[in-house]
C-alpha cells in the first residue's frame, strides 16, 4: 500500500501488502513532533489525494493522452510536493501497470504510453519548478547517480534524483548505466559524498558486488557512501557488510542527514 501523510500530504513508501496500490494515511515524523494528532476529519483531508490517483489511474488502463505539465499543475493546486508526486504517484502507478500487463491486463501499446507519460512527465516538473534544475549535472555534486551495468531502467533515478535536488543536494547523474571501473573514474574526478547506484536484476549484482569491492580500497577521506537501490533491494535482498554499501528497499531508507551540499 502507499503511505501518505493525511496532514501535509506528503509521500511515506510503501507497506504490505505490496501488491496493493491503493492509498492508505499516516502521520509523517515531522507532523507527529508538531503535536498534531489524528482526527475524525482525516479521511477527508486525504479525499482530494485519493481522487487525484484514482483519476490517474483511470486514466492510465484507458491509455493515456493528457499533457503531463496539466498534471504537475493539478498536483501543485492540491499541495502534493514535485518528488512526492514522481515517487507516490507515478512510480506506484508504473508498478501496477507493469503488474496488468503482464497479467495480459492492458496491451504492450497502454504500458509503453505510461512510461512515456512519466519521462514526459519529469520534463514537465523541471520546467514547473525551475529552481530545482540549477543543481543539476554540478561539478561538484553530493550525489553521483546512475544505474548498474546492463540495467537500462532510468525513471527511477531520474525520480530519485528530483527529491534529493529538492532538498538542496547537488547531483550529478549518467544514465543508462555504466561499467564499474568508468564509474570509479568518475568518483575519483567528481569526488561525491554519495553514489547511488540502481540495480533491476539478481545478475547485475555480480558486477556490482566488484565494484563495491574496489571502491573500498579507495583512500576514506575520498570514498563516497555507497547508496543501492532497485527491485532485488525492494525484495529485501541485503549485500555482506564488509562492502560497505548502504541497502535501500525505498526512498524511506535514504537518510541523508550525512550528505550536506555545504562544500
Amino acid at each position: 500500500m502507499i503511505r501518505w501523510c493525511a496532514y501535509c500530504q506528503s509521500y511515506m513508501g510503501e507497506s504490505e501488502p505490496f501488491a496493493d496500490f491503493s492509498l492508505t494515511h499516516g502521520l509523517c515524523p515531522k507532523c507527529a513532533a508538531s503535536g498534531i494528532a489524528e482526527d475524525k476529519g482525516v479521511s477527508g483531508r486525504m479525499r482530494p489525494l485519493v481522487n487525484f490517483f484514482l483519476k490517474l489511474r483511470n486514466e492510465v488502463r484507458a491509455g493515456i493522452k493528457a499533457d503531463p505539465a496539466v498534471w504537475v499543475k493539478n498536483a501543485y493546486d492540491l499541495g502534493i510536493k514535485p518528488e512526492d508526486l514522481l515517487i507516490g504517484v507515478i512510480q506506484p502507478a508504473l508498478y501496477e501497470i507493469g503488474e496488468l500487463w503482464a497479467k495480459g491486463e492492458v496491451t504492450v501499446a497502454i504500458e509503453h504510453r505510461f512510461s512515456a507519460f512519466a519521462e514526459e512527465m519529469v520534463g514537465a516538473v523541471y520546467r514547473h519548478y525551475p529552481e530545482l534544475a540549477g543543481h543539476r549535472q554540478a561539478k561538484k555534486p553530493d550525489v553521483l547517480l546512475t544505474n548498474a551495468d546492463g540495467n537500462y531502467h532510468t525513471l527511477g533515478l531520474k525520480f530519485l534524483e528530483v527529491h534529493l535536488l529538492s532538498r538542496g543536494l547537488k547531483t550529478y547523474t549518467v544514465l543508462p548505466g555504466l561499467p564499474g571501473r568508468e564509474i570509479l573514474e568518475l568518483a575519483r574526478s567528481l569526488k561525491p559524498k554519495a553514489l547511488g547506484l540502481s540495480a533491476a536484476l539478481l545478475p547485475q549484482l555480480r558486477e556490482v558486488r566488484e565494484f563495491a569491492g574496489e571502491l573500498t580500497k579507495m583512500p576514506k577521506a575520498d570514498r563516497p557512501l555507497l547508496l543501492l537501490g532497485g527491485f532485488p533491494l525492494k525484495e529485501g535482498l541485503v549485500l555482506p557488510a564488509e562492502l560497505q554499501v548502504r541497502c535501500c528497499r525505498g526512498i524511506q531508507d535514504l537518510d541523508l542527514s550525512d550528505i550536506s551540499s555545504n562544500r
